[in-house]
């Protein structure tokens, strides 16, 4: 875990499109995935007991249109008691945010530091879809198979203004954040979550700035020096 970065947050993140029949709650009023290679990663295998763990869920559309629910999702081996296979499964009933999630939405399962999960579920090429595949450093043709990946010293994200305007999204609240700077970005876009490509823009306007606020931090330090 590295202060300052997304790995104080997050120890990894899994995610899929979402098929008709994970979305359907016609089907059933439970929504299962079988515990794919990147699951298992994301959430241990251990001694395959029902594992029943404390979960926030967020639905996040276009122009601010978010819901939230607050659950559990079970982790288990539907075959623990057979010798030599397993077959780990993770399933959670349906609730305010599965209960509007459709064919093709995206679907990411957040582990985070402190043992819980983070479900979100986004409106399908949405802009919060593309910040948070961006975000968290997944492939943008993420299909119906799970990608993942875990916040190493090689995968980790410093969190600057731009990750901390996406975790305002999300209602994850940054330790001493810089709150002016979030804040003008907030005026700046009345409140809206921007395009992608206004998004990017801002990205690489505040990198510049900041790489030019260290050069005159170092040409100060090497004048001082005289």
């Amino acid at each position: 875990m590295n202060h300052g970065y997304l790995s104080e947050y997050f120890v990894g993140i899994a995610a899929k499109r979402l098929s008709a029949v994970e979305a359907d709650t016609n089907v059933s009023n439970q929504h299962e995935f079988n515990g794919s290679r990147e699951l298992k990663r994301l959430l241990g295998t251990g001694s395959g007991q029902k594992k029943r763990i404390v979960t926030k869920f967020i639905w996040l559309g276009e122009v601010n249109e978010g819901i939230s629910s607050e659950g559990f999702v079970t982790w288990y081996d539907a075959r623990l008691d057979h010798p030599t296979r397993s077959e780990y499964r993770l399933y959670f009933s349906t609730n305010d945010v599965t209960s509007i999630a459709e064919r093709g939405d995206m679907l990411f399962i957040g582990k985070r530091t402190d043992g819980t999960l983070i479900v979100i579920v986004t409106v399908q090429n949405s802009t919060i879809e593309n910040q948070l595949l961006w975000l968290f450093g997944l492939p943008s043709q993420t299909g119906l198979n799970f990608e993942g990946q875990n916040f190493d010293n090689i995968n980790d994200v410093e969190i600057d203004f731009i990750v901390r305007f996406i975790f305002d999204e999300l209602g994850i609240d940054i330790e001493e954040p810089e709150t002016d700077s979030l804040d003008d970005i907030l005026i700046k876009f009345n409140g809206v979550f921007p395009s992608t490509r206004v998004f990017s823009a801002l990205a690489r306007t505040i990198d510049k700035v900041d790489l030019q606020q260290k050069s005159g931090q170092l040409d100060k330090g090497h004048a001082a020096t005289f």
